[in-house]
């Protein structure tokens, strides 16, 4: 076999391997703009939630009190192998999420962790996933309690194609 047809043969198996390695793992970035509001219908701002917007994809909170907002997540029935959230804080707050998996039977199983931040500033949070458990087709979202002034920029879940449920 000649020389040239031996490199061109390996080069494919090297692609082929490379690909298949990088199509192995399945990353979901979101903009913060998905979050939606999760109010009470009590709560003043919950009709008119005009100070609660979206802006270059982030979701912020002009309004003068802390509000709780939900951001869904899509899950191919993985294990997260990460997830995090990236926000801006407002100086001298604190704003906290939790990554929050449901399953569907009845009781419901439940699993979640939160993190926090009083930092002030553009930051990334992460979530301790090491022991998120095996919940068949379960419900993933974060719920985040955003300070007047804060942003959700974006947030990410990071699945093992190889860890199927």
């Amino acid at each position: 076999m000649p020389t040239k047809q031996i490199v061109s043969a390996v080069l494919v198996a090297v692609l082929v391997a490379v690909v298949s390695v990088a199509l192995a793992a399945d990353t979901k970035i979101y903009p913060g703009s998905m979050c939606v509001f999760d109010g009470s219908y009590l709560d003043e701002d919950y009709w008119i939630d005009s100070d609660l917007g979206r802006a270059n994809g982030t979701f912020y909170n002009e309004t003068g009190y802390r509000k709780n907002v939900v951001c869904p997540m899509v899950a191919d029935e993985r294990a997260f192998q990460s997830a995090y959230v990236v926000v801006n804080n407002p100086a001298n707050t604190t704003l906290s999420c939790t990554l929050v998996i449901r399953g569907l039977a009845i009781p419901a199983n439940y699993w979640s962790d939160s993190v926090s931040t009083n930092t002030s500033g553009i930051q990334s949070l992460t979530f301790d996933v090491s022991d998120d458990p095996t919940l068949n087709k379960a419900s993933h979202f974060i719920q985040c309690s955003v300070p007047p002034g804060g942003r959700i920029i974006r947030y990410m879940a990071y699945e093992d194609e190889g860890d199927l449920r």
